[in-house]
């Protein structure tokens, strides 16, 4: 089972590259003027020189009013990045595994809760890097946790494939014991009977699986009583079933020689009407007549 998500994780994985380059690198608009060389400027141009001052005392200005923009500037990188985050994180979502496998709240539960922008001020930068360390490591949590929940998924299904491969090698010697074994499981399929997955389970993981199950086959009443019952009940009950199973008594054929015949010559035996069917009554009779 392949755990990087059929080829979604690269494009993320570029997206996350992307939002840890944007947060080092230097925005055109932040490079730095360029200095002063010193070179005079001509005099004697006093119009020259006098809008040459206004346009000094204009660029102050500017400058004054540039920190302004730039905080603006990183705010808006910012909430751009962390909506970039949160699509991320919807998209974590959607690859939790629908059997149950790990949440968010697993993530959290390694790593704990994510950096909050009312504990770093107005110190957006430094936000701004802890949020994106944390999502680092919440990817790289997220994955590990899945690669445990895939391992663990499987072990059960292996161990699962065990217990029934056991209980197959039970039903072939219950089988040999009880002769009636196949024709009561086929009329138990042909009634509609079916345990729950709990109840399956149950007799599955019993020693006594095969006996089990031949049981409720021939008490219908039991298994649906079992069927509604909760797992600690059905444990419960199922262990009591255990301690009262027996084999059926099958009938014995006697072993017993046949009746020796007598010998000939002599006298024979004296035939007994009482024991004669109509057919040999009827020429025993005859035979006397004549």
């Amino acid at each position: 089972m392949d755990i990087e998500n059929d080829g979604s994780a690269p494009a993320d994985d570029t997206l996350l590259a992307d939002r840890v380059d944007e947060s080092t690198q230097v925005d055109a608009g932040d490079e730095p003027e360029p200095a002063d060389t010193g070179t005079d400027e001509p005099e004697g141009d006093q119009d020259a020189g006098d809008d040459a001052g206004d346009a000094d005392e204009h660029e102050g200005d500017e400058d004054d009013e540039q920190p302004r923009r730039k905080k603006a500037s990183g705010s808006e990188r910012l909430k751009r990045r962390l909506a970039a985050a949160e699509a991320e994180l919807a998209t974590l979502r959607s690859r939790v595994p629908s059997d149950g496998g790990v949440t968010l709240a697993d993530v959290r539960a390694e790593i704990g809760d994510p950096p909050r922008e009312e504990d770093f001020g107005t110190d957006y930068a430094a936000y701004d890097r802890a949020r994106t360390a944390y999502e680092i490591d919440a990817r790289q949590t997220f994955r590990q946790l899945q690669r445990r929940a895939v391992e663990a998924h499987n072990a059960h299904h292996a161990a699962l494939r065990e217990q029934v491969e056991a209980h197959q090698e039970r039903v072939e010697e219950f089988a040999e014991k009880v002769p009636d074994f196949a024709t009561t499981l086929k009329k138990a399929s042909r009634d509609g009977l079916k345990a729950s997955p709990i109840v399956e389970r149950l007799v599955i993981e019993s020693d006594s699986s095969a006996h089990l199950l031949y049981h409720l086959a021939k008490n219908p009443e039991r298994l649906d009583r079992l069927n509604r019952m909760s797992e600690r009940e059905a444990t419960r009950e199922i262990g009591r079933i255990e301690a009262r199973l027996t084999l059926p008594t099958q009938k014995t054929t006697t072993k017993a020689p046949p009746p020796k015949t007598p010998p000939k010559g002599g006298a024979s035996a004296v035939p007994d009407p009482s024991k004669m069917t109509m057919e040999q009554y009827r020429k025993w009779r005859e035979a006397r007549k004549g």
